[in-house]
This record gives C-alpha cells, structure tokens and sequence, in this order.
C-alpha cells in the first residue's frame, strides 16, 4: 500500500527543507571564515627590497588566505627583514613605514594613505608653502622647478588624503606634480 502525502504536509516538509538550507548558507561564510582561520599562518616571514607595496602586501594575503587591497595610486616601495611575526603586526608595521593605515571593513584589510581630516585655507599665500605644508602632512619631499611661483587662495576641505589635496592645489595654480620615490616633483603647467 502507497501513502500519498497531502499537500499540507509536502508544503510543510519544502518549507522545512528550505529553512535548513538557509541556516546553512547563513552559517556557510562563519564556517568557512573559521576554517581559512584555523588554516591560515599566524606568523609571517617578509624579506624584502626595494619591492613594491602591493607586491608585498599581495604576498602576506595569499600567505594568510586574507584579502589585503592596496589603495590606488600608492605607489611606495619597501625595504624590510621581518621573521616569524604575526601576520597582522607586519601588515601595520608596513604600513607605517610607507605613510599609510591600514583598516579592516568586511572582512577586507585595506590599506590607505591618512585623510587630511581638516580644513585648511590659504588667501595669497605663497603656492610654495602651500604646497610643502600639504606635502610634508603627507610625510613627502618637494622639489620645485625654477618657475614655479606666485601665490594662491584655495580652501582643502574634506575627508580627502593630503595627495588629493596637493593635487588640487596645483590644479588651481596650473601647476603639473608627479610622485617618485617618496619626492614630488612641481612644475609650472605652462
């Protein structure tokens, strides 16, 4: 004898099967968070020189199965002997010693320049000034090309870093910068 399930019951018996299959996809990503977790080393080795930024920082991720993102337009190089340190702590030193912070946001470690969370304004200033004030905030060396000079009156507000800033600045001066190793290098846009 065959026994048939009323449709009451099937509907009760897919709602149950579904309510299953949503607590496991929801506790999926904790598990599986927790294993990479358990898997991942919590030390690391770095040796490097003269290596670019994201090229080690897209080392230590793939050593520590954590996706680590290097903010774009940083173009820092790094020089450093790291042994058996933990993983996060080589993330911050490197950090630090490229001029930038690093933060965790879902899961992602991203690493950034500081934000000039200030307001600064300049009324006939020397663009000089101005722009070794802005650059030195963002722990930066400036050399000028003979021509440039003048003053400017700009106002830098917001949650920008202090490079977006300098550019901003020399966009309204008509000035070109470009980023080498550390020194920016300013000249007249003319």
């Amino acid at each position: 004898m065959e026994r048939t399930l009323s449709l009451r019951r099937k509907i009760i018996l897919a709602l149950g099967v579904l309510a299953a299959l949503a607590l496991v996809l929801a506790t999926g990503g904790v598990l599986v968070e927790k294993w990479r977790d358990a898997h991942a080393p919590e030390r690391v080795d770095v040796n490097v020189e003269d290596a670019d930024l994201s090229r080690v920082m897209a080392e230590i991720s793939r050593t520590v199965r954590r996706p680590i993102v290097v903010e774009e337009g940083i173009d820092e190089k790094v020089t450093i002997f790291l042994r058996q340190i933990p993983w996060r702590d080589a993330v911050n030193v490197i950090a630090k010693l490229t001029k930038c912070e690093f933060e965790e946001r879902n899961g992602v470690i991203l690493i950034s320049r500081p934000r000039c969370a200030m307001v600064i304004e300049f009324h006939d200033a020397n663009v000089r000034t101005v722009l070794e004030l802005l650059a030195a905030y963002d722990g930066r060396r400036v050399v000028f090309d003979a021509d440039v000079a003048g003053t400017c009156s700009v106002s830098v507000q917001g949650d920008k870093t202090c490079w977006t800033a300098f550019q901003e600045v020399c966009h309204e001066c008509g000035l070109r910068a470009r980023r080498e190793e550390g020194v920016v290098h300013v000249a007249s846009g003319r």
